[in-house]
């Protein structure tokens, strides 16, 4: 999960929504991908068939919300930031 924009994600991680940005967004995704691989495939092929519903997609998925990932995407982000 190493780029140029992740210092910046890292850093600052306690002010953004899994939503807010490419650059964020894209943090977010790969810390999904992570811990649920093939979600982006899934989250891909729902997008191109436009049956993409954010509030199911994300529980259907990997068996939480959009919020649930996002409280575990900080927590794992800022526990990076700490070491």
């Amino acid at each position: 999960m190493e780029s140029d924009g992740c210092g910046y994600v890292r850093n600052n991680i306690r002010k953004y929504h899994y939503n807010d940005s490419y650059r964020v967004t894209a943090h977010f995704f790969g810390f999904v991908e992570s811990r649920y691989p093939g979600t982006m495939k899934k989250l891909n092929a729902a997008l191109r068939d436009h049956t993409f519903d954010n509030g199911k997609f994300w529980q259907a998925a990997t068996g939480k919300s959009a919020e649930e990932l996002e409280a575990d995407w900080k927590a794992a982000t800022l526990s990076f930031v700490r070491k």
